[in-house]
């Protein structure tokens, strides 16, 4: 049985007002970095961002996080299979197109 491998954020210093800098680690070799703000109600996530539960720091100051969303799928998919039914019900079917 394989361990699974922790996701940890280190909080750093303030940059912007409501913004820190951060360096998030994915397992033990990959780390990325970028800002850490925190959510307000009604304030939408940008493109490419998680929003993440951050669990008290460790004495190195690493915070294990849980994914809670995450907005990184790519493009939103607009032609689901109920948009489809309900185009053609108020559209109609394109006619079949007989041979002469």
């Amino acid at each position: 049985m394989s361990k699974k491998k922790r996701d940890q954020i280190l909080i750093g210093a303030e940059t912007a007002p409501g913004q820190r800098e951060a360096i998030r680690r994915y397992g033990d070799d990959v780390f990325e970095e970028g800002v850490f703000m925190e959510v307000k109600e009604g304030q939408p996530i940008p493109a490419g961002a998680d929003f993440i539960d951050v669990k008290e720091p460790d004495a190195e100051g690493w915070s294990d996080v849980d994914v809670l969303y995450s907005n990184r799928s790519g493009p939103a998919q607009v032609a689901t299979p109920e948009y489809r039914k309900g185009h053609d019900r108020i559209f109609g079917k394109k006619q079949t197109v007989g041979l002469a």
